[in-house]
């Protein structure tokens, strides 16, 4: 958070609310026109500490518009360099300061449609039990042919990882690849080969993954990966232990980053 002025001044926070009113909370005042606020962070070093005066402005901030109008907050996902997200660097646990602040002022959930809630209770009511028995009548018979057909499954998706792999590193005989180490980020346009040995390959690690955007291509063992989050674990290794990336991008903004 940059150090504006209005920190240091002798009435912070309570100072703050007519710096809001001025700026942009006016268009609420005065019902001029719905108001969304977006992208608003903080580290969970900061939100812990409710004296710190990110976390002071945090709380005021929350406090005085966190129920009034429509929000984001900036963000979910922990690879934000400059505030971490709610989730921790694993993507599955949660970062408490943060969330507990945010928690008091979280939109309802949305009513379902069709009719107000006790005629939908009374309708899933009524049709719950005849709902179960049917699924329950199913069930045996579906467990039975998903069990039928496991093994042919699990054989056909191993066959055909193995003939990709193997396709992928004869495709790549011909094309000069840079190795690299992990981590690893590019940015930037431009088409690059590189090859590593680095990918996690444990499961449920998802702290080690590839993330990608404004990409052209990004291909890894032949594989197309563009443009998405994926764990690092999910991602078969070529038959010679190694991944080989293909990176295209058209843009000074395009990114690469492996962890």
């Amino acid at each position: 958070m940059y150090n504006q002025s209005w920190f240091s001044d002798p009435t912070f926070p309570n100072n703050m609310p007519a710096i809001w009113d001025t700026h942009f909370w006016f268009i609420y005042k005065q019902n001029i026109a719905p108001l969304f606020l977006g992208e608003f962070g903080i580290k969970e070093s900061s939100a812990a500490d409710a004296s710190s005066v990110a976390g002071t402005w945090f709380r005021k901030l929350m406090e005085y518009v966190g129920n009034k109008c429509h929000w984001t907050f900036w963000c979910m996902n922990p690879n934000s360099g400059d505030t971490g997200g709610i989730l921790k660097d694993d993507w599955v646990s949660v970062n408490t300061a943060k969330y507990g602040v945010l928690k008091g002022y979280l939109a309802a959930q949305f009513a379902p449609l069709g009719g107000g809630s006790s005629s939908i209770s009374s309708s899933v009511s009524s049709s719950r039990s005849s709902a179960t028995s049917s699924i329950s009548s199913s069930r045996s018979s579906a467990v039975s042919s998903v069990s039928s057909s496991r093994s042919s499954v699990a054989s056909s998706v191993s066959s055909s990882r193995s003939s990709a792999v193997s396709s992928a590193v004869s495709s790549v005989s011909s094309v000069q690849y840079t190795e690299i180490s992990i981590p690893f980020t590019k940015d930037g346009a431009g088409e690059f080969y590189w090859k590593t040995k680095g990918f996690s390959t444990t499961q449920n690690d998802y702290s080690h993954y590839i993330n990608s955007w404004n990409l052209d291509v990004l291909e890894i063992n032949g594989t197309s990966y563009v443009n998405k989050w994926v764990p690092t674990f999910q991602i078969p290794a070529a038959s010679d232990g190694y991944w080989y990336i293909r990176y295209k991008g058209a843009y000074s903004y395009s990114h690469l980053e492996i962890r």
